[in-house]
C-alpha cells in the first residue's frame, strides 16, 4: 500500500453519521456527492474509502475501479470495526 503521508482517506458517510466518530485526517464527502459528480477525487493519489460497516465504500471503490481510478482501498469492516480494533476516533 501507498505511504502514510500519500493516502487520502475518504469517509463517504453522510455529515449527521459523523456522530458516531471519524478518522482524523480523513476527508468527508458523502457517497451520492462522489455518484452524481459534485466532489472529485484526485486520481493520482492512492485513496483509502471508509464507511459505516464497509459494503458502501466498497461498493464505490469498485465503481472508481472500473472507472481508471488505479490505487483504491476499503476499510473492511469501515468504522463499526476501527472501533472495535480500539484505534482512536474524533468526535
Amino acid at each position: 500500500m501507498a505511504s502514510h503521508r500519500d493516502l487520502l482517506v475518504v469517509d463517504v458517510r453522510n455529515q449527521d453519521e459523523l456522530r458516531e466518530g471519524y478518522i482524523e485526517g480523513s476527508t468527508l464527502i458523502p457517497l451520492w456527492d462522489i455518484v452524481k459528480g459534485q466532489q472529485n477525487i484526485p486520481r493520482d493519489r492512492p485513496v483509502l474509502l471508509i464507511c459505516a460497516v464497509g459494503g458502501r465504500s466498497l461498493a464505490l471503490g469498485k465503481l472508481m475501479v472500473q472507472n481508471g481510478w488505479p490505487e483504491i482501498y476499503n476499510l473492511k469492516g469501515g468504522i463499526e470495526a476501527w472501533k472495535e480494533a480500539g484505534l482512536p476516533l474524533k468526535y
